[in-house]
């Protein structure tokens, strides 16, 4: 008798046992609702919101992700997007740019944001190139054969961070490269407008 008990008991433990472990993952499976609180227009981002953060870190006015009609010209490609980031950009439209003479002396990142935003030549507005701007500058000089001022094999900082810490620059050694490092690295610096 005392060994049927035992068997009972041990039984009674185990179904036990199991119908806590379903409950607790009941429980834990149906812990959250898989409807969205908001709905999705709240938390996406159109093309012209990335463009616009951007090229002036402001977002754009409104969110209309279900047009009827074709895009106009108001709104942005990804190529747009990819230009004005400076994503490997090469050729970056038709617009002409103007370089300044190279700087006399290599220097860092924030130095040389201040250096070409405080030039006056011209009543222009300069401003340190974006990578776009400088691997099209590279390209047009050691590929096409134009001479603008561009060293070879001479590293140069582009406006277009990466973080805080870092930003890409952009030389030529046989073909254009880019590539990404710390702020503080000092480097030669053409400014554009």
């Amino acid at each position: 008798m005392h060994l049927k008990n035992k068997v009972i008991k041990n039984i009674f433990l185990s179904v036990f046992t199991v119908i806590c472990a379903t409950l607790i993952v009941v429980g834990v499976v149906k812990a959250g609702s898989l409807t969205p609180s908001l709905s999705p227009d709240s938390t996406m981002y159109t093309l012209e919101d990335i463009y616009n953060k951007i090229v002036s870190g402001t977002n754009a006015s409104s969110h209309t992700l279900n047009s009827a009609s074709t895009p106009t010209p108001t709104m942005h490609t990804l190529t747009d997007i990819y230009t004005v980031a400076g994503e490997h950009c090469v050729a970056c439209g038709a617009t002409e740019l103007t370089w300044s003479d190279q700087a006399p002396d290599a220097m860092d990142w924030a130095t040389a944001t201040t250096y070409c935003a405080a030039m006056t030549d011209g009543g222009y507005t300069w401003s340190l190139p974006t990578i776009g701007d400088l691997l099209k500058g590279l390209g047009d000089q050691f590929i096409s054969g134009t001479q603008t001022g561009f060293q070879y094999s001479t590293d140069y900082w582009s406006s277009s961070e990466i973080d805080d810490y870092s930003a890409w620059y952009a030389y030529f050694s046989d073909v254009v490269f880019n590539n990404n490092d710390n702020k503080t690295s000092g480097y030669s610096v053409r400014c554009v407008h």
